[in-house]
């Protein structure tokens, strides 16, 4: 017990703002503890974000799972909202026939960058036989790597966070 009772003499722990610990040693600061509340409310925040990035991944391989895949032959397109750093959004539909010739609707809509000319044929996904949405093929793919990238970028955030070397500094106090 003596070299303990020496160590609390020789080190003085005092409490700082915001959590901050300051150990001096013979009047010189030795140490600034980070605060911990920082890292963990970063953590819970990416944490959150990965999972709502999941959801939508996993939200959307299941619809497409239970999807019906085929061809929407445009009969026209009207203008929905301008992008400013993209091509214009519209709504595009026509008639839709399955890839295996067993669905077909007479008219589905869906969005689509830029405008389409009458007669084109686009790939979609449409939930089933009622359907009156459409979904472009294209874009299910998108979706799946883009979340899957954010989501492993955020993870990687965490570990940064969290592994960061935290070296102690001498100051002056």
């Amino acid at each position: 017990m003596p070299t303990m009772l020496a160590a609390a003499r020789l080190f003085k722990i005092s409490r700082t703002d915001l959590g901050r610990a300051r150990v001096t040693y013979r009047g010189h600061v030795v140490e600034r503890r980070r605060p911990l509340l920082l890292p963990v409310i970063l953590t819970v925040v990416m944490l959150a974000g990965v999972g709502v990035l999941v959801t939508v991944g996993l939200r959307g391989i299941l619809s497409d799972r239970h999807s019906v895949r085929g061809q929407v032959q445009v009969t026209g397109c009207t203008f929905l909202t301008y992008e400013l750093h993209g091509g214009d959004e519209y709504r595009c539909g026509g008639n839709f026939v399955a890839d295996d010739g067993a669905l077909r609707l007479p008219y589905v809509s869906f969005d689509h960058q830029g405008d389409l000319a009458p007669g084109t044929r686009a790939a979609v996904r449409v939930s089933g036989p009622g359907a009156t949405e459409a979904t472009e093929t294209a874009q299910s793919g998108w979706r799946l790597a883009v979340t899957s990238g954010l989501s492993l970028c955020l993870l990687f955030l965490v570990s940064v966070i969290w592994w960061a070397p935290r070296r102690p500094r001498r100051v002056r106090a």
